[in-house]
């Protein structure tokens, strides 16, 4: 089996990185997660934008985005009218997004976003889908774990 050629592409200044974020009555969650990756968004070579995907929260997370968004011209906000599901806000997310390439994440930060750099440097190297996935889940609950698992 042929393996496929990887060329490494020449990063451009007009680059756009979108991160796609769902979020779902995460309105505790979403200070923490813009503090966290505001400050590596911001250290990256690239442009990029922050897609949030509010499906159906009732507890003022896409009031509090808003307040972000005053501050920050980079982050969006679709609000969706119902809950939808996980899926359809991603799908919602990804329509929305204008970047030439794409990070999905989740804003109660179970992945971790320190690793978006990696991601777009595999990509700046010539990856057309980089996929991360988790080594070890230390720090979780034995339920949580078999979820995962599962």
């Amino acid at each position: 089996m042929n393996k496929p050629l990887k060329t490494s592409r020449v990063p451009n200044e007009s680059d756009l990185l979108s991160l796609v974020v769902p979020v779902f009555n995460e309105r505790s969650m979403l200070p923490i997660f813009f503090e966290h990756v505001l400050p590596i968004l911001a250290s990256l070579d690239i442009r990029s934008e922050i897609v949030v995907v509010d499906d159906g929260s009732e507890d003022g997370s896409a009031e509090f985005v808003k307040t972000v968004i005053e501050k920050r011209s980079s982050i969006r906000l679709v609000k969706l009218s119902r809950n939808f599901g996980k899926e359809a806000a991603l799908t919602a997310g990804l329509e929305h997004a204008t970047g030439d390439a794409v990070v999905v994440i989740d804003a109660d930060l179970q992945d971790p976003p320190e690793l978006i750099p990696t991601m777009v440097e595999a990509w700046q190297s010539g990856s057309d889908v980089v996929l991360m996935q988790r080594r070890s889940r230390h720090g979780e609950s034995l339920p949580k774990r078999l979820s995962a698992h599962l």
